[in-house]
């Protein structure tokens, strides 16, 4: 019985000088677990006060052109197409080549190119077809089939649809608010 209590406490004395390392590796290793071979990442804390990393060339000149736009009295309905003109006047040439003056220029060129007589005057003629056909591809639904969800669409319902949405975007391309 002797030999048994005396291995005992020397298991005892083992297993509290392997809590003690276990303490002092996970001291070393910065709080993190160290359990079955995984390690786990301790989130780096970031300083508020840290520098900023530099804006890249795309968003340096993406500002440039809006600063200039804006400067000029001239504005977008939404971002993308301030975006869409930027990428338009990249596609012409460098970043540096590009300041204030040449970009409202470019800016007045552009707007004739994308609304062009030639193209809104297609679909602006078939904006009351477009209504009309809408309107009897909806006629042989009644209110219940609307309530109990969408039916899939025939052919000629799609085709209404579509000019319908063709007739809307003319529509607008023809009066635009900026």
């Amino acid at each position: 019985m002797a030999a048994v209590v005396a291995n005992l406490t020397s298991v005892l004395e083992t297993i509290k000088d392997m809590e003690v390392r276990l303490a002092a590796l996970r001291e070393l290793v910065g709080g993190a677990a160290v359990s079955g071979g995984k390690k786990r990442r301790v989130k780096r804390e970031r300083d508020p006060n840290a520098p900023k990393r530099e804006a890249n060339v795309w968003i340096k000149f993406t500002q440039v052109v809006d600063r200039a736009l804006k400067e000029g009295g001239v504005a977008f309905k939404r971002v993308a197409d301030s975006k869409k003109f930027a990428k338009h006047l990249k596609s012409k040439r460098t970043y540096e080549e590009w300041d204030a003056a040449s970009i409202l220029e470019e800016r007045k060129s552009w707007e004739s190119w994308t609304t062009v007589e030639e193209q809104i005057a297609p679909a602006a003629a078939e904006a009351p077809v477009a209504a009309e056909a809408a309107a009897t591809a909806t006629e042989g639904i009644t209110s219940e089939e609307k309530k109990r969800g969408r039916k899939p669409m025939t052919e000629e319902q799609k085709a209404a649809a579509k000019l319908a949405r063709e007739a809307k975007k003319a529509a607008e391309a023809a009066n635009p608010t900026q």
